[in-house]
């Protein structure tokens, strides 16, 4: 089950994500949250499982000192179109926070209704 906690800040970063150890695919971290993320790719895992996603920072935002690279493990909970919806297992890990910071420079994302 789906559940959405938090405010959506957008984002636009790299991201590896590998899916039972074997499906393997890249992304864009398009949204992000304290429960989730908006992950835009061509990988289509089945929901439920559990994805791991890397963050692939560039050199120019390390040199800013703003994150750090580092890894995500969440559950797919939606398929879109362009993407895959994501919920954390750890919400309170220190690089969502990081990312979560980075984002505060860019506006929230309106609320959707039912979506």
């Amino acid at each position: 089950m789906e559940h959405r906690w938090g405010e959506r800040r957008r984002l636009h970063l790299p991201v590896h994500l590998v899916c039972h150890a074997h499906a393997i695919g890249i992304g864009q971290l398009a949204d992000v949250s304290t429960s989730g993320a908006w992950i835009r790719t061509a990988l289509r895992p089945p929901l439920e499982a559990q994805v791991e996603v890397s963050i692939a920072i560039s050199r120019a935002a390390r040199e800013l000192g703003w994150v750090n690279c580092g890894r995500l493990i969440g559950c797919v909970v939606r398929h879109g179109p362009h993407g895959i919806g994501i919920e954390w297992d750890e919400a309170a890990c220190e690089l969502l926070g990081e990312l979560l910071q980075a984002s505060l420079e860019q506006p929230p994302l309106p609320q959707q209704v039912g979506a």
